[in-house]
């Protein structure tokens, strides 16, 4: 060890360490190899009773031992890798020298000495003497590292051949597939030519063929070995093979085609002996989706047919109507909605309460209606407001001139004033109002007007009415007023037709549709002559004031005891006791949406669904939040909505506002993202959730 004493460096030894060589033989670098490690060891165990300071400097002759510690040990041979690696791990922070042999003090103890020649020896005591100075004194390193080194472990050198059933794995499009093919097939062709005889330029149809037999050929080789086997010995396959019945045979390419029944037919010999393809295999369905698409996205049946033309593909059918049913364009063009389980009714909808106390609206129209009865007088657009009771399904019906608040809000105090002030009105959403319809746009922006809200909402709440919107993009929610506008619509269209009348014979047809509307029975019709009348809305539209008090109870009071007024008051409690009996316990029956379907989940992509565009217009979103109903199901969500408009390829960011969908949950794109409220289908008709 080097001791600084005054501002000199002094060497001395401090301990040394031997070993005899082994009697096994072995190699010279070896042993020097083993010094290595024994000198490791050493400086370990010095360095964990004394604390240096930097990092020790540790030498060896061997320009071998010194090559193979410079690389790592993974490069050289198991008894060389484990040794170096150990050096490694226990001379971390070491520096390794190269010495002269003549001036490395480790070889007196390798050669022998006697006790006065070693007692006399200075370089085994203090080293060589340079090694007395300061560090930049030493000579400077020497030592050049080998090449070519003893005990290298052999570099595995393997020459990999894609499979092309591996490269038929790579490739979702059958055209790209074919051009690759034959690419690397014109590439073998030109390697074994001259070069006069070399293909260049465009790849040409017939090479595009050839690449297209050779992937047939090896989709038919990995699939259907055993039987390409009995076809070359003994010209027919095994009884127990899935070919058995298509009498099958090769061609002169060898190429599997079905012998079929129809050889003597007047038809190509493709059509006659088409090629066999094996099922579930990548190339058979990369065949059937370029068809599809070259079919303009046959359906099945079509889609089967085109492709026996030329192929026979095992288990075509299904595999037909996966791919059909795999094509994301085709989906999205014939999308199925998925409904929820119909609902429950809401609270407003059970409870006996007089008519039109809980009410909905909605707009039906336009209609044209002439201003006089002068000849060539304009007609104008006028509409209809369709008011529903939720209790008894009454209905009233009330011209509006246009579309504007004025006109909403005088029908609304025009029905308030003839059928009682309501305590609760449940409308469609704003949003709802959309699409490429004229007046749908211009009824959208009545209902979603930020100053149409006011003054609607500051006029209800005046009067003690509470306003209540459905979500958006949700009509089913409202179906008890769609339904009725679905009944106006069908008389209307039978007493008006083309006809243009005035304001007072519209009005006048419209009080007769809703007298019709309001005699239709709500409870079942039976045919035995001796039971009563079935109940009807006018039931409980006759005999009782706007602004009547309740009264007490007179259904077990007997008639002689009752007065002329009580025995009216009677009747409508009669009425609304049969309409507990037959028409409550008739809503028990879910009409349709009678399965459970799998619940919605946060993050699924869900395609909205738009009445008024079609579905490949539609746009993607994806859901944030659920709100699960009363009964845990979850029929209204929040999501994210992108407009993409897919025939254009083009994103297009939407404005934040409130929009319903009515489509099956579908995954989809990204783009501009404002959060929107969806209805499912699968609540009950009225309902508001």
């Amino acid at each position: 060890m080097s001791i600084k004493s005054d501002g000199k460096f002094m060497m001395r030894l401090l301990c040394s360490k031997s070993r005899v060589a082994p009697l096994k033989k072995t190699t010279l670098p070896r042993l020097e190899l083993c010094a290595a490690v024994l000198l490791a060891n050493l400086i370990q165990k010095v360095s964990s009773s004394l604390s240096f300071s930097g990092s020790p400097t540790l030498w060896s002759d061997s320009t071998v031992v010194l090559s193979w510690l410079k690389a790592p040990s993974s490069n050289w041979k198991t008894f060389v890798a484990n040794r170096v690696a150990e050096i490694h791990e226990l001379t971390s922070k070491c520096k390794w020298r190269h010495v002269r042999g003549v001036d490395n003090p480790a070889d007196h103890i390798s050669r022998g000495l006697t006790p006065q020649q070693l007692h006399e020896m200075a370089s085994w005591w203090q080293g060589p003497p340079w090694m007395n100075g300061h560090e930049n004194e030493w000579p400077p390193e020497s030592f050049i590292e080998m090449l070519e080194l003893p005990e290298k472990r052999p570099m595995a050198t393997a020459l990999i051949a894609v499979e092309v059933n591996q490269l038929i794995q790579r490739y979702s499009s059958l055209s790209k597939l074919q051009r690759v093919t034959a690419y690397c097939l014109r590439f073998r062709h030109n390697a074994s030519k001259s070069r006069t005889e070399r293909k260049t330029g465009e790849l040409t149809a017939r090479e595009i063929e050839a690449a297209l037999t050779q992937l047939i050929k090896a989709a038919q080789r990995e699939v259907f070995f055993n039987e390409l086997h009995d076809l070359q010995r003994k010209n027919q396959v095994s009884s127990k093979s899935s070919l058995k019945m298509l009498h099958a045979f090769l061609d002169e390419n060898n190429v599997i085609r079905v012998g079929g029944r129809i050889s003597s037919s007047n038809i190509s010999y493709s059509q006659k002996h088409p090629i066999v393809l094996p099922p579930k295999h990548h190339l058979t369905k990369l065949i059937v989706m370029q068809e599809h698409i070259r079919q303009l996205h046959a359906g099945p049946q079509l889609l089967l047919s085109s492709i026996r033309q030329r192929f026979w593909p095992l288990s075509g059918r299904n595999l037909c109507r996966q791919i059909v049913h795999q094509c994301t364009r085709c989906f999205r063009s014939n999308p199925k909605a998925v409904p929820q389980l119909m609902g429950n009714f809401p609270r407003q909808r059970l409870e006996p309460t007089r008519p039109f106390l809980r009410c909905g609206v909605d707009y039906c129209g336009p209609i044209y209606v002439k201003t006089s009865r002068r000849r060539g007088s304009q007609p104008i657009k006028a509409y209809i407001s369709v008011f529903v009771c939720f209790s008894t399904k009454a209905v009233h019906l009330e011209l509006v001139g246009d579309l504007t608040t004025e006109a909403f809000l005088g029908a609304l105090k025009r029905f308030t004033s003839r059928r009682g002030k309501c305590s609760d009105i449940y409308s469609d959403n704003g949003t709802n109002f959309v699409g490429a319809n004229r007046e749908l746009k211009d009824l959208r922006k009545v209902f979603s007007s930020k100053s149409h809200q006011e003054r609607l909402h500051h006029y209800s709440s005046s009067q003690g009415i509470n306003w209540h919107f459905i979500p958006p993009r949700s009509p089913h929610f409202g179906g008890l007023w769609e339904a009725a506008v679905r009944s106006l619509k069908y008389h209307l269209r039978r007493i008006v037709g083309n006809a243009s009348l005035t304001y007072e014979e519209t009005y006048t047809y419209l009080t007769m549709i809703e007298a019709c509307l309001n005699s239709r029975p709500i409870t079942q019709m039976s045919s035995d002559p001796n039971d009563l009348n079935p109940l009807i809305p006018g039931h409980f539209l006759i005999g009782d004031a706007l602004t009547a008090i309740p009264d007490p109870n007179m259904i077990d009071i007997p008639v002689n005891r009752l007065s002329i007024w009580q025995h009216v008051t009677r009747m409508q409690q009669h009425f609304w006791s049969r309409w507990h009996k037959e028409y409550l316990s008739s809503l028990q029956v879910r009409p349709k949406w009678t399965r459970e379907a799998p619940s919605m989940q946060q993050g699924d992509l869900v395609l909205i669904k738009e009445d008024n565009l079609p579905p490949l217009r539609w746009s993607l979103g994806r859901i944030v939040q659920l709100h699960p109903g009363e009964d845990g199901v979850s029929r209204v969500a929040t999501y994210l909505i992108s407009l993409v408009v897919i025939l254009q390829l083009q994103r297009q960011s939407c404005a934040k506002s409130e929009i319903g969908l009515g489509g099956r949950w579908l995954g989809g794109g990204a783009g501009g993202m404002t959060d929107q409220q969806a209805g499912v289908p699968g609540s009950k008709n009225g309902s508001a959730e």
